[in-house]
């Protein structure tokens, strides 16, 4: 999921890049997406360490 996540918004940078896209808000959406996969991980792998 992550790296799905992470291509996307890779792909999305470059279409901003190179020519105008439809909602350049998306950006934001799917960039704060992968932080919050992230942030989940990281939270996970916290518990594991503690428990």
């Amino acid at each position: 999921m992550l790296n799905n996540t992470q291509t996307d918004l890779n792909k999305m940078r470059m279409s901003h890049r190179t020519a105008e896209i439809e909602n350049p808000v998306e950006i934001r959406t799917v960039r704060r997406n992968v932080a919050r996969i992230l942030t989940e991980i990281k939270k996970r792998e916290l518990q594991d360490t503690t428990n």
